[in-house]
């Protein structure tokens, strides 16, 4: 398999609300915040997603603005990039999640 693996740092944006970009992510290690208004004085936390969790489906599969902000939580965070060519090689190669 073949896909980009990226490691954030502590609050560091994977992605950006209002973005368009076409795949998802899956976490392989730490934790992603999800927020609404992201550094905005109305800001607010939606979720926390651990290791083993995925994010920004929506982008990937209905081709929809990134609806919140995804941020890392902790040193080390590390997601797999996912587009829609590789999505039923990733799930194949992991059929535990």
């Amino acid at each position: 398999m073949d896909n980009e693996i990226f490691e954030y740092n502590r609050d560091e944006v994977v992605f950006y609300e209002g973005k368009n970009e076409p795949w998802m992510y899956a976490i392989e290690a730490g934790r992603i915040g999800i927020y609404a208004c992201y550094g905005q004085e109305n800001e607010k936390r939606l979720t926390v997603l651990e290791a083993g969790q995925y994010f920004g489906e929506m982008g990937m599969l209905e081709a929809l603005s990134r609806s919140a902000t995804a941020v890392s939580l902790e040193d080390g965070t590390r997601v797999a990039k996912i587009t829609s060519e590789r999505f039923g090689e990733y799930y194949f190669d992991r059929p535990e999640k």
